[in-house]
């Protein structure tokens, strides 16, 4: 009975390992190993944050971001004036191609957009990337004209693409995504706290500009073509992928970050090891 009992008890936390393993992302291209640049601002100290991607496209702290705790170990609180630069990053998906850009955020104050030298702007960038210019960049963002609470969603200078939102305090993630054949800043879906936003609930808020981008800088808290539209609120698990990700591994990034060791293309040994090691990672 007691054999039994304990070959019964290990089936059971075999068979729940197993559900946590799929629970995992589950897209066959999604691998950390792919992204063109993954920030997990982690340092908690010193003047750069580090890219852990192939790319190597690591970041230097500008105006004085601070190190605080993040949604997922420590994160960079910026002020309205402060942001992070990187050097032209290989890889960054350019012209009309797939892509992906995400982050976790909390804004320190609810539609303030005013930043720390009390110049009014219309947005907020999370993340961005591009040449440093006007027209051939795209901003992950939080703007003004999508309601009273603003809107999150993309922006590429004549074209914004957003969704209203009832803005608070609290730690989100975001997520827009190009997908392939797309033409115009309409185009992009949008997915919020890990759910896809109906397009039917976007505002287009300037009108569809063609997407049409150059690859070049990458920041996180400001435009790339200025530095302005500041962020003030804290940045965590930022990241970009040269494809669109699949809806489920989205959810997955939004609900417990990026997880090192996420990718589908090893053993089912593996799996299991890399889900364990995850979730004690998040625990």
């Amino acid at each position: 009975m007691k054999t039994k009992l304990a070959n019964s008890g290990l089936l059971v936390m075999c068979v729940t390992a197993l559900g946590l393993v799929w629970a995992l992302p589950s897209g066959a291209d999604f691998d950390l190993m792919t992204a063109t640049g993954i920030w997990h601002m982690n340092e908690g100290e010193g003047d750069m944050t580090m890219d852990s991607s192939a790319s190597g496209s690591h970041g230097k702290l500008w105006r004085g971001p601070t190190w605080v705790d993040g949604r997922f170990g420590k994160a960079l609180s910026f002020d309205g004036q402060s942001f992070v630069w990187m050097k032209p990053a290989a890889g960054v998906p350019e012209g009309t191609s797939p892509r992906t850009l995400m982050a976790h955020f909390k804004q320190h104050e609810v539609n303030q957009f005013v930043d720390a030298q009390h110049w009014l702007t219309d947005a907020e960038v999370i993340l961005g990337t591009g040449k440093h210019n006007w027209t051939e960049q795209v901003a992950l963002q939080i703007s003004a004209e999508a309601g009273p609470g603003g809107g999150i969603g993309i922006d590429v200078f004549d074209g914004r693409w957003m969704y209203p939102w009832d803005a608070d305090t609290e730690w989100h993630h975001a997520a827009a995504v190009f997908p392939e054949g797309g033409v115009n800043t309409n185009d992009f879906i949008i997915y919020f706290d890990g759910e896809r936003v109906p397009q039917d609930e976007m505002v287009d808020a300037l009108g569809p500009d063609v997407f049409d981008t150059v690859g070049g800088e990458v920041t996180i808290g400001c435009w790339t073509g200025g530095p302005n539209k500041f962020f003030n609120g804290i940045n965590d698990d930022a990241a970009i992928f040269p494809y669109a990700i699949d809806p489920e591994d989205n959810a997955n990034v939004a609900k417990r970050g990026l997880v090192k060791g996420q990718t589908m293309d090893v053993s089912p040994s593996a799996k299991l090891a890399t889900s364990w090691g995850a979730l004690k990672e998040r625990e």
